[in-house]
């Protein structure tokens, strides 16, 4: 899909009065923490790998954030719980 095709058909569904604002806030809904895992892109980039004797290929690809499931932003904010290992 074009971009001016994408942009003609949001004109269509919010109306040619909304700001672009108004329509991040009418999608976005509840969702308004980004998502810490994958920092709101909603999905990972792995690159290309071999395994450790070089037979074992990995290609890349694209996977969608579990936490968040593709979208980018959650309803509530998650905070990174730290773990003592070890005596301080």
């Amino acid at each position: 899909m074009s971009n001016l095709h994408y942009l003609v058909s949001l004109k269509e569904k919010f109306g040619a009065d909304c700001t672009i604002g108004e329509v991040v806030r009418q999608v976005q809904g509840k969702n308004i923490h980004q998502c810490p895992k994958c920092g709101g892109v909603g999905s990972f980039y792995i690159p290309e790998s071999y395994g450790c004797d070089g037979q074992e290929y990995h290609p890349a690809k694209n996977i969608e954030c579990d936490l968040c499931k593709g979208i980018g932003y959650t309803d509530r904010e998650y905070r990174p719980k730290m773990v003592q290992k070890g005596w301080a």
